[in-house]
């Protein structure tokens, strides 16, 4: 029985790792995102002062 509540314990960290993972790639999209915006927001500025 602590041979099965081991491997079960461990599955569910895989799987809070796996989502962390997750997280994280969502963030650095959205920080890719923040910069696209922040790259068309400067050109839209040099824009206006051409």
């Amino acid at each position: 029985m602590l041979a099965l509540s081991r491997v079960a314990t461990s599955n569910a960290d895989s799987q809070t790792q796996t989502r962390r993972r997750r997280l994280a790639d969502a963030d650095s999209q959205t920080q890719t995102r923040r910069r696209r915006l922040a790259d068309a927001d400067s050109q839209t500025q040099t824009r206006r002062f051409a």
